[in-house]
């Protein structure tokens, strides 16, 4: 990226992503970056290569999904959330096309730009930010607001993935009052729907915190999950060598282009002091 160009605008958002960047190398749901840095005109990243493409083309080109598969997204993207939130990060702009796949399938979270640093405790935060269709009511309402907008963008993104389920029989209408019946995962999604989407964040925020426990993720084993030791319920389809080469060249092109740009003054130069970063220990 070229300096005089992120100091027309964008400078604060890309040094945000280099942070959460560094500090998401502790998770397996969040895009892993190796390292940054800088030349006099530009900026550079270093940035795992996920394969899968990102989690709205994969929807879109499944119309319908089987029921475990939305239950492992989930379970994923979950983990994802409480680590950033565990340490003060509110996302902010969660939605499909910010949710990549790896070459196996499994998800992790991206574009940390719009994201919100130092959110402990009681802090909170009114400024605008996020895609439409996507942000929580107290944020379009211009109110102060918490980690409580990530949850209910990912109740958003359940909604959108639940409409592709795999209805093989409608348990819920057969015989609502077996047990059996209420905890069948089809069930659950109305129910936890409506914990992650409460309008009232208070709410939102204390279904959040045990949401583990709910019903809709009994198949899931957490410890196996964050250990890396379940696989995705999906064959993924790895892409080409030729597609991968073609993607490398496109990415060069762009690089020898911005690379032919200007430096900036010194001065400037002290606007991006800090950058660069390499991981201390490489997989």
């Amino acid at each position: 990226m070229a300096k005089k160009i992120l100091l027309d605008g964008g400078r604060d958002s890309t040094l945000t992503e280099r942070r959460v960047l560094e500090l998401a190398a502790g998770c397996p749901f969040l895009v892993k970056g190796y390292g940054t840095f800088q030349t006099k005109s530009n900026l550079y990243f270093v940035m795992e290569h996920l394969g899968g493409g990102d989690l709205d083309t994969f929807l879109r080109r499944h119309k319908r999904m089987e029921m475990n598969i939305i239950i492992f997204f989930m379970a994923e993207l979950v983990c994802g959330l409480e680590y950033l939130h565990k340490n003060g990060v509110i996302h902010r702009d969660l939605k499909p096309a910010n949710i990549l796949l790896d070459a196996v399938g499994h998800l992790k979270i991206s574009d940390f730009g719009l994201a919100l640093e130092g959110m402990f405790g009681k802090k909170t935060a009114r400024e605008y930010a996020g895609t439409s269709g996507y942000i929580a009511p107290e944020m379009e309402k211009g109110r102060r607001y918490n980690a409580g907008v990530d949850w209910w963008a990912l109740g958003i993104i359940l909604e959108r993935m639940s409409k592709r389920a795999i209805h093989r029989r409608d348990p819920c209408a057969a015989n609502p009052m077996l047990p059996d019946t209420l905890n069948h995962p089809e069930c659950l999604v109305s129910d936890i729907l409506a914990t992650l989407l409460w309008k009232r964040p208070s709410r939102r925020l204390r279904a959040a915190a045990s949401i583990r426990s709910h019903l809709f993720f009994q198949s899931i084993d957490w410890k196996e999950l964050e250990a890396g030791m379940v696989d995705p319920p999906f064959t993924s389809s790895t892409p080409s060598l030729d597609s991968l080469t073609s993607v490398v060249m496109e990415e060069k092109e762009v690089s020898d282009s911005e690379a032919s740009s200007s430096p900036v003054g010194s001065e400037e130069q002290q606007l991006f002091h800090g950058f660069s970063f390499v991981r201390s220990s490489q997989v």
